[in-house]
C-alpha cells in the first residue's frame, strides 16, 4: 500500500508543478511593461478561479494520502483516535 501512496504522491507532485507552471503563465500574460496590468488580469479571471479550485483539490488529495499513509504505517494509533 505504501508504494501506491508514494506513487500517488508523485502524481500530485507533478500536478503541483503543472499548476505552478500555469500560474506563472497567467502571471506573465498579465504583465505590461513589467508591471501587473489590471485589465489583463481581469481577462484571466476564469483561469485564476480554475487554478484556485485545482489548488484546493490538490490539498485535499494530499490530506487523504497523508491519512492513508498514517493508517498504513500506524493502524493501531489511528484506530484509537
Amino acid at each position: 500500500m505504501a508504494s501506491a501512496i508514494d506513487s500517488a504522491i508523485g502524481v500530485l507532485d507533478r500536478c503541483d508543478q503543472l499548476q505552478q507552471d500555469a500560474a506563472t503563465a497567467i502571471h506573465r500574460s498579465c504583465l505590461r511593461d513589467g508591471k501587473l496590468d489590471g485589465e489583463l488580469l481581469d481577462g484571466q479571471q476564469q483561469g485564476c478561479y480554475t487554478l484556485a479550485l485545482i489548488a484546493a483539490e490538490l490539498a485535499a488529495a494530499r490530506a487523504v494520502l497523508g491519512y492513508a499513509r498514517q493508517v498504513t504505517e500506524h493502524p493501531t494509533v489511528v484506530s484509537l483516535a
